[in-house]
């Protein structure tokens, strides 16, 4: 895709070594013109705690970011019925 004269980079997220796939294990890759943002739905400290990468590339060149996810509770969904 470009924009402009410049080519939007492609950006790919990682847990660990392994990338990670859209609408599997809980993640959802959300994509707008410059950005793909990771979520994370119904987390789970085992599966979803640990280190990420965010790597972007174009043809100007690579870059990468991480970071590490710690999880530190669990929140409980709630139920309300209505009369």
């Amino acid at each position: 895709m470009y924009f402009g004269f410049r080519k939007v980079p492609d950006i790919t997220w990682y847990k660990g070594d392994v990338q990670i796939e859209d609408e599997k294990n809980g993640y959802h890759l959300q994509r707008n013109l410059y950005n793909r943002i990771l979520s994370i739905r119904k987390v789970d400290r085992g599966q979803h705690e640990g280190r990420y990468k965010c790597l972007a590339q174009n043809e100007r060149g690579t870059i990468e970011s991480d970071s590490t996810l710690r999880v530190l509770g669990m929140s409980m969904d709630f139920l309300f019925a209505s009369d």
